[in-house]
C-alpha cells in the first residue's frame, strides 16, 4: 500500500489517541476513564460505526472473499461494542429476570435453573459462533500468508488485536503494579487505539478489493488454506 494510503489508515487511530490525551488533560483522569465517560463513549461509537460500515460494504458488489471477511469484521465489531457496553452484565438474571443468563459453567449445570433459558441462550450462542467462524471458513483466506504478503488490512487488524490485548494487560495483569488512575488512562488509550486500527482495517479491506485496485494473490487464490 502506498505511503499516502498508510497515512489514511492511521488517521482514525491518531484521532482517537489525540482525543484520549485531550480528554485526559481537560478532565480529571477519574472522569475521563470512568464507565460511560467521554473516552468510552468514543469507543462505543467507533465499534458500532465499524460494524455498520463493514456490513454495508459487505452488501455491495465485490469479490466474495472480501465480502465474507467484511461481514466477519462487522460481527467482531458488534461483539466488541457489546462487550464495551457490558451487555454480558445486562443479561444476567439479576437484571434480565428468569430469562437472564450467566457465563459461568455452574449456571449451565445448575438443575434449579429452568431449561428454557438455557436452550434460548445456547441457540443464540451457536448463532454467534457460526457468525464468527463460517464467513472466514467460506472465504478460505490464510491470515498468516496474508501477513507474510504484507496485506495492509490484515496487518491493521493484527495491530488492533495487539492494542486491545495491551488494554487487557493494563486492566488485569498490571492492576497491582501501577497506580490506579495512570493505569486506567493507559488502558482506555490502548483500547481506543485498538478500535481505531480495527476501523481502518475495515475500510482498507474494502479499498484494496475495488476494481482498479491491486488485488493480491492471497485474495485471488481462495483455495489456499
Amino acid at each position: 500500500m502506498h505511503s499516502s494510503s498508510w497515512r489514511m489508515s492511521l488517521f482514525m487511530p491518531a484521532l482517537l489517541g489525540i482525543w484520549c490525551v485531550v480528554v485526559g488533560i481537560l478532565q480529571s483522569t477519574e472522569a475521563a476513564t470512568r464507565e460511560f465517560g467521554l473516552i468510552e463513549i468514543s469507543q462505543f461509537a467507533v465499534w458500532f460505526l465499524s460494524a455498520a460500515i463493514a456490513c454495508m460494504l459487505a452488501a455491495r458488489p465485490g469479490p466474495a472473499p472480501t465480502r465474507l471477511v467484511l461481514l466477519w469484521l462487522g460481527v467482531v465489531a458488534l461483539i466488541c461494542g457489546a462487550r464495551e457496553l457490558d451487555v454480558h452484565l445486562w443479561i444476567a438474571p439479576h437484571n434480565f429476570g428468569e430469562w437472564g443468563m450467566r457465563f459461568k459453567l455452574n449456571w449451565w449445570t445448575d438443575l434449579s435453573v429452568p431449561l428454557a433459558p438455557k436452550i434460548l441462550w445456547g441457540a443464540i450462542g451457536l448463532c454467534i459462533l457460526a457468525a464468527l467462524t463460517l464467513p472466514l471458513a467460506f472465504a478460505r483466506l490464510n491470515p498468516i500468508r496474508r501477513l507474510r504478503l504484507g496485506m495492509p488490512d490484515t496487518w491493521l487488524f493484527a495491530i488492533a488485536v495487539v492494542f486491545l490485548g495491551l488494554g487487557g494487560v493494563f486492566d488485569d495483569l498490571l492492576r497491582e503494579a501501577l497506580s490506579d488512575e495512570p493505569r486506567k488512562l493507559a488502558e482506555e488509550t490502548t483500547e481506543s487505539l485498538g478500535a481505531g486500527f480495527f476501523f481502518s482495517s475495515v475500510l482498507t479491506a474494502y479499498r484494496i478489493s475495488r476494481p482498479g485496485k491491486q488485488v493480491s494473490q492471497a485474495d485471488a487464490d481462495t483455495s489456499d488454506t
